[in-house]
């Protein structure tokens, strides 16, 4: 799965377009967050901004990262992700310039 999705991922961003990844919800977003970071830590997938088009899924990860270090283990510390949390905002990162992975778990914003 790292393999096939490093060449769509490599592919388009060798074009100059985004990753859209549906993912439908919140723990299906929190999976595919997770596998990007590890690839990208890997180097399997490129260092790419990570977008996740989710206002909940923000609430979440916070809830997560308030506790991350009594159960993550050294040097596994996770990649930036940015959250879409209005819609002004998703049309600024859909609608630029820069290649990326977004990660829409309900529907864009």
């Amino acid at each position: 799965m790292a393999a096939r999705m490093s060449d769509v991922v490599r592919r388009t961003v060798a074009r100059g377009g985004k990753v859209l990844i549906p993912a439908f919800s919140l723990g299906r977003t929190q999976i595919v967050v997770h596998y990007l970071q590890r690839w990208m830590r890997e180097g399997l997938l490129p260092r790419l901004p990570i977008f996740v088009d989710s206002p909940l899924a923000h609430d979440l990860s916070e809830v997560y990262r308030r506790h991350a270090p009594n159960f993550q283990a050294p040097g596994t510390e996770d990649l930036p992700v940015h959250y879409i949390l209005n819609k002004r905002r998703g049309l600024e990162v859909t609608s630029g310039p820069d290649p990326c992975i977004i990660v829409a778990s309900g529907g864009i914003v």
